[in-house]
This record gives structure tokens, sequence and C-alpha cells, in this order.
């Protein structure tokens, strides 16, 4: 028979049952498992032993190794850009991109990008304001999830960096979140 005990938040706390008369619950090495959300709060997974846990990544190396998800704290995506259109205006210029978003070779999600250059505002630093949004693949008719990022673009590099800003509920633990384009490689952090 397994005996439980409830924490101060009514949940129930397993006991070891090879060392039952002990009384030391398995759970009390996580400090986490005792805070009123059912689940890790938005920085937690940086801890390596709560993401352990929660059988999540810290990170990765991306690719298809990469964990997608709600839960995950890193991602590493790669970017196919399709369409890249320059408008000027009185102001500057826009960049309009659009593309795919890859995992390895499984298509995940479409992007859309817009770059703004200022003129005596931007063109100084040969960078532009950027915004990023990635509309991930789901259920015909329904709005696809999606993660916004903000940020600045490099014109030397080609590099761009900048936080997650928006995101659809199955994405909203990302916000915050710091992200870097190197070439075609999206990783957020």
């Amino acid at each position: 028979m397994r005996r439980y005990s409830l924490n101060m938040y009514g949940q129930y706390l397993p006991y070891n049952n090879n060392n039952y008369y002990d009384r030391k619950p398995l759970v009390l090495q996580h400090p986490n498992y005792f805070r009123e959300t059912l689940g890790p709060i938005t920085g937690d997974f940086k801890d390596p032993n709560v993401a352990s846990v929660y059988e999540v990544t810290t990170g990765g190396s991306g690719g298809e190794s990469a964990v997608l998800g709600h839960d995950t704290r890193s991602m590493s995506l790669t970017l196919n850009r399709l369409n890249l259109q320059s408008v000027n205006d009185a102001g500057g210029a826009w960049q309009i991109e659009g593309g795919r978003v890859f995992v390895g070779n499984n298509q995940i999600a479409n992007y859309a990008s817009t770059k703004r250059i200022v003129n005596q505002g931007t063109t100084a630093q040969n960078t532009a304001m950027l915004t990023l949004t990635l509309f991930f693949i789901g259920l015909a008719g329904q709005p696809p999830e999606n993660i916004t990022l903000q940020g600045s673009h490099d014109f030397s590099s080609g590099n761009q960096i900048g936080s997650v800003s928006a995101a659809s509920t199955a994405y909203a633990s990302y916000i915050g979140n710091q992200f870097r384009v190197s070439g075609t490689t999206l990783v957020i952090q």
C-alpha cells in the first residue's frame, strides 16, 4: 500500500515505500514542488535540478534534438526565407520577410518579419528595429499558436538579438526569454 501525506496546498506527497519508516518524502530535494502553482514558473528551467524533475531540456544542441512545447526553456530552429521585399518611404525603409520554420527536416511553423530602418535613427549604426512572428502549424480553421520576437537587426553581420515580447497560451512561458538569429539559425533561450 502506498502512503501519502499532504503539503500545505493539499498536494499529495508520495513517500518512498522502500524506506517508509524514515518518513522522508521523495520530493523534498526539489523546493519548487511546494509552490501553489501546478507547474514550474518562468525561469525555473534554467536550474538543471528543476528541469530534471519535469523531464525537460535546459538547452540543447538544436536540430532534431530540440524539444518543443510550452515547458521547454530553449528552442533551436532553422529559418528558410522565401520572400524578402524592401519598401522605401519618407521616414526610411521597411524590409518585409517571410518563410518557413524547421526543426531538422520537419516544418513546424511559418514566419513573418519586418525590419524598420529610420533615417537619422538607425542608419548611423547600420541597424533596424525588428519584429518577427512564428506561426506554428496546428489545426485547420483555428488561429495558429504563435511567438512574437522583438529586437534589433544588424545589417553588417545579418545577426539579430532581442527577446520574446508576446506569445499565445501554448508558448506564454517564453515571454521575456532572449533570442539570437545567426545565419538561418534562430535560438530562443
